[in-house]
């Protein structure tokens, strides 16, 4: 979750802006103030994060990382007769 952070995240917890990439360590980078920026996210920061595109379509990783598990044979979600 936390290489998803947002830079607008980070300026509202108040951290200073820190040149991040998609494999960077953001625990070493931020030690355990990560868990404030990732509280600080909106969804819509998540959803630009999140977004790459894949034969002229925009995608987001997390929302099909959440459809993949809840198609789990043992998901909670089908134990309730849900998805």
């Amino acid at each position: 979750m936390e290489n998803y952070l947002h830079k607008d995240a980070l300026a509202r917890a108040g951290k200073a802006a820190t040149a991040f990439d998609d494999y960077s360590d953001m625990k070493e980078l931020f030690g355990e103030y990560v868990y404030k920026v990732v509280e600080q996210t909106t969804s819509a920061e998540l959803l630009e994060r999140d977004a790459y595109q894949e034969g002229g379509r925009e995608r987001h990783e997390i929302a099909e990382m959440i459809v993949a598990l809840l198609a789990l044979p043992d998901s909670p979600a089908k134990a309730k007769g849900g998805a």
